[in-house]
This record gives structure tokens, sequence and C-alpha cells, in this order.
């Protein structure tokens, strides 16, 4: 019986693997991309309900990297052909957080691509609850991955809001959290445990690209944030830095804009927290001069307010709709169909201050 069900799961994961590298280019059919999940949907239940066979350290990294490889040319090809089914895509997610215990590598396909005999992977193991490195060969399972930088740039559907909407519309939790939530939080731990300098500031190393963190709060990042959120303060602390090693004289838009949107987001923000995180020196005197310096300079103008309250009766109603709006899974597109005026809409949706 054992040796019957290894054999299917090996016909499985060879006729699996030989139809995803025939069709390896970029953009197939949805028929066909519905029939290979289908596939691996079939493989990865053998695979998890096997008894007794396939338990050698070896076999588990040579599953996991068979998982991985396909589950990320799935991942990309619904991204291409902009796959209609939530149910699907969620699904996928759902099983990237599984393997990984984080979603940072759907941004990350280049990974798969590097062309090297060995490369390095991260396997999370539930049972001893940490994540492992794992030095795959190239005789494992290898698919030349399509997702390029450059490719995005021309693409009117982004990655982020692609995944975004069809993990809202399932309505999908990761650990209890949302996506947005889930992906903000594990990024800046990494970035903060790596002690990468200043100008590795955790939006623009962890999400490529700073126009990202303001999506993720415009769906509902730190809508119930209190003032002495960490996060919040490690990722103000980290502008400020930006803005530290620039000179004290200029400020990247990008960075700017990404600054503005967060403390319009937040309730309020706590000084004490920010003195705390301590990312742009290590003595307590130097951030506070540089805290007040960002203050008097007006590069963030509502960084002042944030820290010394009261706030405003419009940021307050503002948040108190944004809330409502998340608990029931109507944030952002939910502001639209408001019956308020689109200056109004605009503000809510943190466009505006």
């Amino acid at each position: 019986m054992i040796v019957s069900e290894k054999l299917e799961a090996e016909e499985a994961m060879t006729k699996l693997y030989s139809t995803a590298k025939r069709f390896s280019q970029r953009y197939i059919s949805p028929l066909v991309l519905r029939q290979i999940y289908r596939l691996y949907c079939k493989w990865r239940g053998l695979v998890r309900n096997r008894n007794g066979w396939w338990d050698s350290r070896k076999d588990e990294r040579r599953i996991y990297a068979f998982d991985s490889c396909i589950l990320h040319y799935l991942l990309e090809r619904c991204f291409w052909v902009h796959y209609g089914d939530n149910k699907v895509v969620a699904h996928l997610l759902a099983i990237l957080f599984e393997l990984d215990g984080h979603l940072g590598k759907i941004f990350d396909f280049s990974l798969l691509s590097s062309g090297r005999k060995h490369w390095r992977t991260k396997y999370h193991d539930h049972e001893q609850g940490r994540n492992t490195m794992l030095k795959l060969s190239a005789e494992d399972f290898f698919m030349e991955s399509t997702w390029k930088n450059e490719a995005l740039d021309a693409e009117l559907v982004k990655p982020l809001d692609y995944f975004l909407e069809h993990a809202y519309k399932r309505r999908v939790l990761f650990n209890n959290k949302r996506f947005a939530e889930q992906f903000i939080v594990h990024s800046i731990k990494t970035i903060l445990g790596r002690r990468f300098s200043l100008l590795c500031h955790p939006c623009a190393m962890s999400f490529k690209c700073p126009e990202i963190l303001p999506k993720l709060l415009r769906h509902g990042l730190f809508v119930n944030a209190g003032p002495k959120d960490e996060n919040v303060g490690k990722l103000i602390t980290g502008i400020i830095g930006i803005y530290a090693t620039s000179g004290l004289e200029a400020i990247p838009l990008q960075i700017l804009e990404m600054g503005n949107v967060l403390l319009r987001a937040v309730k309020s923000v706590d000084p004490d927290v920010l003195m705390k995180c301590q990312r742009i020196r290590n003595r307590t005197p130097l951030v506070q001069k540089l805290l007040t310096n960002v203050v008097e300079t007006d590069v963030l103008p509502k960084l002042r307010i944030r820290c010394g309250g009261p706030q405003e009766l419009q940021h307050i109603c503002r948040c108190v709709i944004r809330k409502c709006l998340y608990e029931s899974w109507q944030l952002p597109t939910g502001i639209c169909f408001l019956p308020l005026p689109t200056l109004m809409k605009e503000y809510i949706n943190l466009k505006l201050d």
C-alpha cells in the first residue's frame, strides 16, 4: 500500500513538473493554468496524507523545493494573465504563507531565476517554530522565473494590487492577520533583525519601492494601531533617518509621501516610542535633536500634532470611518460609495491632509 502511494505521488510530481516546463512562457491559457493548479492540488493531497514514506530530511527538503517551485510558477502566471478566480489565488497565497511563514516572496520571484548551481531558500519549520535555510542543488526542481522588475514597470496592474484584491475579496486571514498587516510586520522585523543601515530603511528594502506602503495603509494597515505601536514608531524613525542621511537638506519625494500618508493613517504617535526606536543614532540626545529639527523644518507637517496632540476633529472622524469600513472589509473600496463630496472621500482615503 505504501509503495503504491509513493509511486502515485512520484508519477503526479513528474507529470506536474513536465506540464509546467512545457508551458514555461509568461502568458498561458487560463484553462492550462487551471489544469496545472488541479494537478498541483492532487499531488499536494497525496504528499500531505502520506503514511510512513518520504519522512527523511532529504525527502522533506525535496518536497519543499518542488512545492515552492510550482507554487511560485502558479502565482506568477496568475498575475500575468490576471486570473480572475478569487478562490484559486487566495488558496495559493495561503499555501505560500504556510510554506514560508510570510508573504514576502510574491515580490521576489527573481530568486528562482538566479541560474546558479546552488541557491538558498528559507523553509518554515512549523514544528520548531522557526525558519531554516536550505541549500538546494540544480538537480532539484528548477524553473526559470518570468518575474522581472523591469517588466513590472510597464504593467497596468501591479502585483500588490492584484494579490490584495483577491485576498480581500475572499477575506483571507494569514495567522489571524490580513494581507497588508502580515506583510509589513514581517518586513519590519526582518530589516531590523539584520541591522541594516539607515539607507536600507524598511519601506525601500522590504517592498522594493516606496509607493507600496501607502497602498497597504489605504487597505487598513495600522487602522487599529495605538499611540504606542512600535511598528509605527520604527517606520517613522526610519523615514526620519532617511532625512538625516540626506544631509538635513532634502528628502526624496517618495519617502516624504510615504511619511505623510503614514501620519494620516494613524490617530496619534507617542514620542517615547520614537525615542526607543533608536535606529538613527545610539544616543538619546542626538535622537531628540534630530526629531526637533524635523519638526521645526516642517518636513513632515503632521508630525508635531501627531506626537503632541490634541488631534483635529476631522482627523478623528476619518480614523473612525476607516475603522468601520475596515471591520466590514470595505476599505478602501467602500469609500467611493459614501454619500460625501469628492474632497472628503479623498481625505478619508489618505490622499489629503
